[in-house]
């Protein structure tokens, strides 16, 4: 038997074309939504996204804080931490009450929080 390389040629397309099948892939025209626009990708983590949402939601819980106990209690609360360990220092220090924290504490006495 000789070696054809046409056969060759085709053996390997149609070895690609089941590999291809395995992972789920199909025959797809170029710039269409085949299955490989629809497969599961794996799985990946951005990072941006949750943190942003855990800053948000930080502000949020502060300016509820804020609202809740009012302004003398909060600020003796957070002079209270000033005086306390390192750690306690450290809240103190992002707990103040800034100009975000104050307007969303008046948008939920807006909402009648």
């Amino acid at each position: 038997m000789m070696f054809d390389p046409v056969r060759a040629d085709f053996e390997e397309r149609l070895a690609r074309l089941d590999m291809m099948s395995r992972r789920g892939l199909g025959l797809e025209a170029p710039g269409t939504l085949g299955r490989s626009h629809y497969r599961k990708r794996g799985l990946r983590l951005p990072v941006i996204t949750p943190l942003v949402t855990l800053v948000f939601g930080l502000y949020g819980l502060k300016a509820l804080l804020f609202h809740g106990v009012g302004m003398p209690t909060y600020g003796t609360r957070i002079i209270e931490l000033r005086q306390g360990n390192l750690i306690e220092q450290i809240v103190a220090l992002l707990l103040q009450p800034d100009p975000l924290t104050r307007a969303l504490s008046h948008i939920f006495a807006a909402f009648g929080f």
